[in-house]
């Protein structure tokens, strides 16, 4: 697993991959203001607004993003830990 040829054509593919999660993301952004600008011709900001708060509903029902929120705080409460040299480990 250490063959450097194995490592470089996987860091190539990874990187290939965030360019095109990057790509994806900034499509998303535009179509949300294209659907923002029909939403409320007058004041696109407040379609904006509403497609935001949407979203946040959307993740809020989501279960699976409520596991990832849980996840990402438990690894944040990890690292401090480690930053600090603090251990759940009594003895």
């Amino acid at each position: 697993m250490d063959d450097p040829k194995l490592i470089a054509g996987l860091s190539e593919h990874l990187i290939g991959f965030q360019r095109q999660i990057a790509d994806l993301r900034a499509s998303v952004e535009v179509l949300k203001v294209l659907e923002a600008m029909r939403l409320n011709p007058t004041d696109p900001q407040k379609g904006l607004e509403l497609i935001r708060q949407l979203e946040q509903r959307h993740l809020e029902l989501d279960p699976l993003e409520q596991k990832r929120n849980e996840l990402g705080e438990l690894v944040k409460i990890l690292q401090k830990m480690k930053a600090t040299g603090a251990t759940t480990h009594k003895a």
